[in-house]
């Protein structure tokens, strides 16, 4: 499985960033996330917060319209329907691929251990 399913989820998302550092910084912390989930350094629950968090910071450096700014000084901008609806999709997505991936990454070294013995 290539990674190009997994990135071009996260590029139709940002779409509307301009910055090529910025792209270039949220790529880098997918690969981060994905990395420590595949190597058992993180469970599912933190799988979902740490995506959940990466796909609200993209979207709205991408599409701050989708925010609602509450009258409150200093307080966060809340997403609106159509925001919430689009990164549940998105965060679905992506932890539908890494969860595929990490099965696979897990069964197959099962069954190397099998078929060679021992560690490998």
């Amino acid at each position: 499985m290539s990674d190009t399913e997994l990135f071009n989820v996260l590029i139709n998302l940002m779409s509307g960033v301009r910055d090529p550092k910025e792209r270039m910084a949220f790529a880098k912390t997918l690969r981060i996330i994905e990395t420590m989930y595949l190597h058992g350094q993180m469970d599912d629950a933190e799988l979902l917060k740490s995506l959940r968090e990466l796909v609200y910071t993209v979207l709205w450096r991408s599409r701050p319209e989708l925010f609602d700014f509450p009258p409150v000084p200093n307080a966060l901008p809340q997403p609106s329907e159509e925001a919430k609806r689009i990164a549940e999709k998105t965060i679905q997505k992506l932890y539908g691929i890494l969860k595929s991936r990490a099965i696979y990454m897990r069964t197959r070294g099962r069954f190397r251990r099998l078929i060679f013995g021992g560690r490998v």
